[in-house]
């Protein structure tokens, strides 16, 4: 017979004997493979990045002891901060690359909207603590940051938060009434960031992807030069010094957005291959983490995390193929960016945290 225990009973020793090597390995992994590339593209950013790394392994570490749980209880207070946070962009953040998204404090860039993704998914989690979740708080809740990136302009970030809480309605069975309602809500947000936000460049680049022929000479330019790369790579790579395109500058922004383009030219397909062999792993073992919780919130947790880095990775790679307008969305752990890698190992942290509460939360 089972009874739930109490905390002592699974504490921190217990959480390290069953720490999933999944939700650390595949991202060590996956960061190793970015360190390499940055190196060979961009070496003054390099140092830099390691910091990061060091920084998001500490982190994973310490939330993978003090358990997700801890997490979500404070998750009100954390989502609050960091609404501020992107409050304060809009006012006091430099333009940077044609929006205001990074509040710089001294030495170090933040850009609040990158760890609102989890943190987002944590105060989703938290209303399932208190059931029954309602539907008007979980529209709150995404509505609020969402708006504050679309006004940054940041239509990527906007829509990966979007899509975080979409994995939350689609666990609610909404009725189909309330799915054409959000539906209008989103094309008026759209629609208003249109006329109001996005700058000319951000038009130009949906205008291409969904007009070719309305493409110029420079708004082409990216997705060719990523489609030239990644072809050029064939089965193996091109290696150091035949990759032309890296090597030359041809590809822009090739250890931020374009870093799996960078990959592709350099070790071609099984390289390529490698790389999103283990996001598949990764991906797989969240769902299967949240499949295997005993607590709602937990179970929602993976699901909405799971969704946060499945977007990541299919976007950006269909960005990289030209099969989606280019909107800067990173690749998880690969490109380079302290506040989106380190809120990446916050999310592997919880994952990790939650995979092993499930073996310590029942015994007979």
């Amino acid at each position: 017979m089972s009874r739930r225990t109490t905390g002592p009973v699974f504490g921190r020793s217990a959480r390290l004997r069953h720490w999933d090597p999944v939700f650390f390995l595949a991202p060590l992994l996956l960061n190793a493979a970015g360190l390499y590339l940055i190196a060979v593209t961009a070496p003054r950013a390099l140092p830099a990045q390691a910091v990061f790394t060091a920084a998001g392994i500490a982190l994973f570490t310490a939330v993978s002891l003090l358990g997700h749980g801890l997490f979500v209880r404070f998750s009100r207070p954390l989502y609050g901060l960091f609404v501020l946070l992107l409050l304060a962009t809009l006012f006091f953040a430099p333009v940077i690359a044609g929006s205001r998204a990074w509040l710089v404090l001294g030495p170090v860039h933040l850009q609040p909207a990158e760890w609102m993704k989890p943190v987002l998914a944590l105060a989703l989690a938290e209303l399932y603590m208190r059931p029954p979740a309602k539907l008007v708080k979980i529209l709150l809740l995404g509505i609020v940051p969402l708006g504050l990136v679309l006004a940054q302009p940041d239509l990527g970030t906007a829509v990966a938060l979007g899509t975080v809480l979409a994995v939350t309605l689609y666990f609610q069975r909404i009725s189909l009434r309330m799915v054409v309602t959000v539906a209008l809500l989103a094309a008026f947000l759209f629609l208003f960031a249109w006329l109001f936000l996005f700058k000319p460049y951000q038009k130009q680049r949906i205008l291409t992807f969904l007009f070719p022929s309305y493409a110029t000479s420079h708004s082409g330019y990216q997705a060719k030069q990523s489609l030239i790369a990644v072809g050029s790579g064939r089965l193996t790579g091109k290696g150091m010094a035949l990759s032309t395109q890296t090597q030359l500058r041809f590809l822009p922004a090739q250890h931020t957005d374009f870093i799996f383009a960078t990959l592709a030219e350099r070790r071609g397909f099984l390289g390529a291959a490698f790389v999103l062999g283990l996001f598949a792993l990764l991906i797989l073992r969240m769902t299967a983490a949240g499949r295997a919780s005993p607590e709602p919130d937990a179970r929602m947790l993976a699901y909405m995390l799971a969704g946060f880095f499945s977007f990541h990775v299919m976007y950006n790679i269909a960005m990289v193929l030209a099969l989606v307008p280019i909107t800067g969305i990173p690749l998880p752990f690969l490109s380079y960016g302290g506040s989106f890698l380190t809120a990446c190992w916050f999310s592997a942290g919880l994952l990790n945290s939650l995979a092993a509460r499930r073996y310590g939360q029942y015994e007979s």
